[in-house]
Order: structure tokens, then C-alpha cells, then sequence
């Protein structure tokens, strides 16, 4: 039971925050995401996830091109030292704050090695319309 509630809540996450990755982002999204940085609730299931939350916002904050990137980049960093996945997700987050394209894209590598093939394509696809948008 509690393993299905947590899948739930996240899969309710993930939808609440789904815009943010559209193109452009949906309306508002970004200020819900960065919203919860610097909560201190230290429940189960946000020790579970605050690796990955935290890289998400780092990521969010820079494509938004929020103010407060370089906070959420270094909390990020903070944050994902030992998990892989969310190590590589802030890794993608710094590359594009650089605008390095061949960065984002050497991300894909880790995703796939992870067994991520969603991220790994997110990465080739930022990659590639970083590159269009920052000429």
C-alpha cells in the first residue's frame, strides 16, 4: 500500500510540474516548481526525492532563466552528490546555464548507461534546441 501511494504522489508531482519541459514552458509552472525550494519537511517521501527535486528545479530555474539559478544550480550540487541520476540531471542543468551544447549532450551517455532512455533523449533534444535558440 504505501509503495502505490508513493508512486501516486509522485506521478501527481510529475503532472502538477509537466509543463515546465513544454515548449514554450506552460504558463506559471516555473513559479510552482522553484515555489517549494527551501522547504524544510522532512518527510519520508521527500528524503526519497529531494536529490531529484532539487536537480529538476536547478534545470527548471535555468531554462526559465529565473534570477535565482546559480542558488538552485548550487543546491543541486549539494544535493546530488551521491545519487548518479540526479548528479547527471544537475550536470545537464550547469551545462545549459554555460550554454555548453556538447556538455548537455555527453549527459544522454550517463542517462543511457543508467537505464534512462527518456532523459538520455530530453538531453540529445535540449542539446539540440539550446543550440537554436542561443545564436
Amino acid at each position: 500500500m504505501a509503495a502505490s501511494v508513493a508512486f501516486a504522489r509522485c506521478a501527481e508531482h510529475i503532472d502538477r510540474f509537466a509543463g515546465i519541459f513544454a515548449d514554450p514552458p506552460a504558463a506559471g509552472t516555473t513559479g510552482r516548481l522553484l515555489a517549494g525550494a527551501g522547504d524544510s519537511r522532512n518527510s519520508w517521501s521527500r528524503q526519497l526525492w529531494h536529490q531529484w527535486i532539487t536537480a529538476l528545479r536547478a534545470e527548471a530555474a535555468v531554462l526559465a532563466r529565473d534570477p535565482g539559478a546559480d542558488d538552485h544550480l548550487a543546491a543541486a550540487r549539494s544535493a546530488a552528490s551521491l545519487n548518479p541520476v540526479a548528479r547527471a540531471l544537475t550536470q545537464r542543468a550547469e551545462s545549459l546555464a554555460r550554454g555548453d551544447t556538447a556538455a548537455v549532450r555527453a549527459t544522454a551517455t550517463a542517462f543511457a548507461r543508467a537505464g534512462y532512455p527518456y532523459q538520455k533523449s530530453r538531453s540529445l533534444l535540449l542539446a539540440d534546441r539550446w543550440r537554436v535558440t542561443s545564436l
